[in-house]
Formats: structure tokens, sequence, C-alpha cells
């Protein structure tokens, strides 16, 4: 599988960054955007972030789903005494 760099969320991520912190400063390719294009770019970065929220979702599911099929064939302890 081949990783494709994602600059607009890099970007976003960069926005993000600047608008939380007020000591940050924006890079200099990021200067002169529009407010269209803040917008543009805050909304990239929620979605990227609800997708990646789901995936983690999806990924949970899984492996409870395997965990309990193998809960079934372990036979559960009781609590260990020692004396």
């Amino acid at each position: 599988m081949k990783y494709d760099r994602d600059d607009k969320y890099e970007k976003s991520c960069k926005l993000v960054d600047y608008l939380l912190d007020s000591k940050k400063e924006l890079p200099r390719s990021m200067k002169n955007i529009t407010e269209d294009d803040m917008l543009e770019f805050l909304l990239y970065n929620i979605i990227k972030k609800e997708e990646h929220i789901k995936l983690q979702r999806e990924r949970m599911k899984e492996y409870q789903s395997v965990f309990d099929a193998m809960s079934k064939f372990i036979t559960p302890k009781g609590p260990t005494i020692y004396g």
C-alpha cells in the first residue's frame, strides 16, 4: 500500500494550530489565504477527523467481536485465594 501525502490535511492542521495557539505563526505559503480558504481547510480537517473516528469505532467493534468469540472457548477462573 502506497502512502499518499495529504497536503490539504497538513495545511488544515497548521491552520488549527495557528488558531488555537496565538504564539504560533502561519507558514509563509499560507500567509495570504482568504477566509473562504480558511473555512475550507477547517471543514476538511473536521471531515478527516470524523472519518478517522468512524474507522476507529469499526476497528473497536471488530476487535470486540474477536474477543467475544475467544471468550467462548476460555473457561472463566474464579478468584485466586492465597492462604
